[in-house]
């Protein structure tokens, strides 16, 4: 008798001691998501209350922590409703639902661990969601813009990384390297503008916690990663000296121009032909010194093989997806690699630190939505303003300047027979 009083006294203390942690650490959750094999992690929002005293609420706090990053010294019961759990979860009970699908389940998690405390069905058997959120765009760890190109980095649950340089703009010009002053014939045109791509590849990503040999759910394999530079216009804008900045469409016939001067020193000239390596040239003929730059945006596309499923009608294995009418169960899924791909572009907003010189604002709104590419190459043109003529054939690059000589004299510079 006496020991029968003694277990009732230790389970109304049990309950007393129950209700107490009850009331001063439940909580109610607001976005609970099931883990495998047996947690479930919750996170609240919103307003909330900063945990006693006076004052008004600090915005709620995440479930995992029991506030302000402070360790867990007790259960907190939290409630959760509605998660999918894989049925295998209820294997205990004896459950009749088709194995591979996920029952709704609603019951209470400690806050803390994560541990399911209670759990219970409420509803019928579904498919299991298979979730993967990309974000705007993969370069997570490292977006570094440079006038020579970009390198994108990625960690998200794997490492990757691709690189592209800025492309070159192809400017062709005659007569070149050198024309006369007031030589009515000197003529430039934009030659081309190109487009310019660099892939970083990966063979797998565990994102589902497989292997090559043993593929799992919303495991990805031949992971490529692709950043591409395309021309935001269809003109480039040009600089010579004596002339001023103007516009050059693509595909338009060369603009005919002059100099009134010679590139001497004392008019503008620049560096000579010897220093800049113009061996078609006296070392010592000074030239003019001009540059280019067109606008490009900048895209990423993202492209990969998915292990996913998909609902095959009847029974070639157990059924677990597709319903009828009645509720039942009408098809079995199939495995298989499945490619998927996304894309999206890079605006210089997403880019910290970029320079400003590398901003291009083409709707003059104050914001920049290209970059600038200074890259610029001269091809020699013929007088038909042909560029593969093998008698002048010939491409000139110093990176993000050209260089053109003029000079004064009595002879008529023209092509030969």
């Amino acid at each position: 008798m006496k020991l029968s009083k003694r277990l009732w006294l230790w389970l109304v203390l049990a309950l007393f001691f129950s209700a107490q942690i009850t009331r001063t650490a439940y909580a109610d959750a607001g976005d609970c998501f099931y883990t495998p094999p047996d947690t479930v992690t919750c996170s609240t929002g919103g307003s909330g209350t900063n945990g006693g005293g006076s004052g008004s609420g600090s915005g709620g706090s995440s479930g995992g922590s029991s506030g302000g990053g402070a360790s867990c010294t007790e259960i907190s019961p939290t409630d959760f409703s509605n998660v999918l759990i894989p049925s295998e979860y209820f294997s205990y009970l004896g459950t009749s639902a088709p194995p591979g699908s996920c029952l709704p389940t609603s019951g209470l998690v400690d806050a803390c661990t994560g541990v399911i405390l209670a759990a219970y069905n409420t509803g019928f058997p579904t498919e299991c969601p298979v979730e993967y959120i990309e974000p705007p765009n993969p370069c997570t760890t490292e977006l570094t813009l440079t006038p020579g190109g970009v390198v994108c980095g990625t960690d998200w649950d794997w490492h990757l990384t691709a690189s592209a340089r800025f492309p070159t703009i192809s400017l062709d010009a005659r007569p070149y390297p050198a024309t006369l002053v007031r030589w009515e014939d000197t003529a430039i045109r934009l030659g081309a503008l190109p487009t310019s791509s660099g892939t970083g590849r990966l063979a797998y990503a565990a994102l589902g916690g497989g292997s090559p040999g043993s593929p799992a759910p919303g495991d990805w394999r031949d992971i490529r990663l692709t950043l591409t530079f395309r021309p935001a216009a269809g003109a480039a804008t040009v600089f010579l000296p004596h002339i001023g900045e103007f516009s050059l469409p693509l595909g338009a016939n060369p603009m005919l121009f002059y100099w009134d001067l010679p590139s001497h020193p004392e008019a503008g000239g620049g560096p000579l032909a010897g220093s800049v390596g113009l061996d078609e040239l006296p070392a010592d003929f000074p030239l003019y010194e001009g540059y280019a730059r067109a606008p490009y945006r900048l895209y990423w596309e993202l492209r990969y093989q998915e292990w996913a499923s998909h609902c095959e009608r009847g029974g070639g294995g157990s059924l677990n997806c597709g319903r009828d009418e009645f509720g039942d169960f009408t098809g079995h899924r199939e495995w298989a690699w499945e490619r998927r791909s996304s894309g999206g572009e890079i605006p210089p907003s997403a880019v910290r630190g970029l320079p400003a010189s590398m901003m291009a604002d083409l709707d003059h709104n104050g914001a920049a939505d290209a970059y600038w590419d200074r890259f610029v190459q001269i091809r020699r043109m013929d007088d038909a303003n042909r560029i593969d003529n093998p008698l002048w054939e010939r491409t000139y690059s110093w990176g993000s300047v050209f260089y053109w000589g003029v000079r004064e004299g009595q002879g008529q510079i023209g092509w030969e027979e």
